[in-house]
């Protein structure tokens, strides 16, 4: 078990944490947008309703979303997916690690660490094998991140705008 630097709880994402989290989440999707402006729309991501985004992992259909509290302060979050995998791999689920967001005063204090052990628990507990994670290639603090944990990267993916 990991030592962390102070005493972090995680439960599941509810309603009203989104609330909470709502400027963090929106500036870590604006940094897609002015990474990759041909592809995502800026006005469609500020437009865009997070309580419908987080509603599946809400209600923990198919993932499912947690929060990490420190001091009863939310301090970061992290979204999971399941999805299933290509019939030539030796697992046929995966969680698929995607919107792991941590406020800045809480950054490199083992919160996204627990949040991502957390998502191993629970995933050993549900028979997924598999953990991936989706990092866009200018996000280096978050490869970083999950290399330190032991991901490997496998593929990438290209995109080509057509207009």
């Amino acid at each position: 078990m990991v030592q962390y630097h102070m005493k972090i709880d995680i439960r599941y994402l509810n309603e009203k944490d989104l609330d909470v989290l709502e400027d963090d989440i929106r500036e870590m999707w604006s940094k897609h947008h002015f990474n990759n402006k041909s592809l995502i729309s800026e006005d469609i991501l500020k437009n865009t309703n997070l309580h419908q985004y987080f509603k599946r992992s809400i209600k923990r259909q198919k993932g499912f979303s947690l929060i990490a509290m420190v001091d009863e302060q939310i301090a970061g979050i992290i979204r999971v997916a399941q999805e299933p995998l290509e019939d030539f791999f030796n697992y046929k689920k995966a969680y698929i690690v995607d919107d792991l967001v941590v406020k800045t005063k809480y950054r490199r204090q083992g919160v996204a660490t627990a949040l991502l052990d957390k998502v191993k628990e629970i995933a050993k507990e549900n028979g997924i094998g598999v953990l991936k994670a989706r990092i866009y290639t200018f996000n280096e603090p978050a490869q970083d991140f999950f290399e330190e944990k032991g991901f490997d990267q496998l593929y990438g993916e290209y995109f080509n705008t057509l207009d």
